[in-house]
């Protein structure tokens, strides 16, 4: 990032909204979520015009730091923009609120998303399961037609964050059969965790046994 700053200083041709949109989204995707705000100020206060590809980076850095009142302010210039019809900008809006903890709007926005995206259901199923409310959690995976394994261990972990043990080996049956799908590395870590809070040596040694049968690729937290 200080090589691709260095040219945007020097080369004052180069500052338009397309330089200043990858300099903010490099800072953000790179883990830099305050610069990346910083730069977005400077954008403003520089007379730059954003656009989507703008406010999609800001949205992630909002969110990342659960910064309220910039994360508002960035909602509604995307209302007062149009972008609202733009799925990833509405689902990035979703994620701001749920990770802000402010499920009412984030489930106001989602609601005015026509073709929901597992971005933002991930967002509020996470949102419903850190203020344990998997009732509303599982109503929302429920009402999905198309599942990945993304929406499946964000439910999943929040099974096991409210200790709900039979509801995470649940899961991980309809997983493994209604869906047919092949539960991932996260999905597994969730069962093996409810599996050490019950105690439950003889499911763990089952779902190790799967493990090694499906060859998955070992890792630390496995």
């Amino acid at each position: 990032m200080d090589m691709a700053l260095n040219v945007f200083w020097k080369n004052p041709e180069l500052k338009d909204t397309v330089s200043w949109n990858t300099l903010i989204a490099g800072y953000s995707q790179n883990g830099y979520m305050e610069k990346s705000l910083t730069f977005f100020v400077e954008m403003i206060e520089n007379g730059i015009d954003f656009n989507e590809h703008t406010l999609a980076s800001v949205l992630n850095a909002c969110s990342a730091l659960k910064c309220s009142k910039l994360g508002k302010s960035v909602h509604a210039w995307v209302l007062k923009k149009g972008y609202s019809s733009n799925q990833f900008i509405s689902s990035g809006v979703v994620d701001f609120y749920s990770k802000c903890g402010n499920i009412r709007y984030a489930e106001l926005v989602y609601a005015k998303i026509g073709i929901k995206c597992s971005f933002a259901v991930v967002s509020l199923i996470a949102a419903y399961s850190s203020q344990g409310n998997m009732t509303e959690a599982q109503r929302l995976f429920d009402s999905l037609l198309e599942r990945n394994s993304v929406v499946w261990t964000a439910l999943c972990s929040g099974y096991v964050k409210s200790q709900q043990c039979e509801a995470v080996f649940k899961l991980f049956r309809e997983c493994r059969t209604k869906e047919a799908l092949v539960p991932d590395a996260m999905i597994i870590i969730s069962v093996l965790g409810a599996c050490a809070m019950q105690a439950d040596l003889s499911l763990g040694k089952q779902i190790r046994a799967y493990i090694l049968r499906m060859r998955f690729k070992v890792d630390k937290k496995l």
